[in-house]
């Protein structure tokens, strides 16, 4: 973000100034791409339902595309399922 972009959301005052600004109008348009493991979006919608931040919830849900993303196995995590003979089973996260 730019320091022209980050002057103008400082510069907000009211609701109404949220409708004047073309750069407001089009970040309220779009959703931002978050890659995120399956088991980091059940912990943080699970966080956020058990502590009641209900309006971070819908924030989340209506300005943030979630992309799935899998972990890949570290060297390390490899080197002991092939130990253990589980070297075909695939991590989920």
């Amino acid at each position: 973000m730019h320091k022209s972009e980050l002057h103008t959301f400082q510069n907000l005052i009211s609701d109404s100034d949220l409708h004047k600004c073309e750069i407001i109008r089009w970040f309220l348009q779009r959703k931002v791409e978050v890659a995120m493991s399956a088991y980091s979006h059940q912990l943080l919608i699970a966080f956020l339902e058990e502590n009641r931040h209900l309006l971070l919830l819908k924030i989340i849900n209506e300005h943030m595309h979630i992309r799935g993303q899998r972990r890949e196995r570290t060297h390390k995590e490899a080197s002991i399922a092939q130990m253990d003979g589980t070297a075909h089973i695939a991590t989920a996260d």
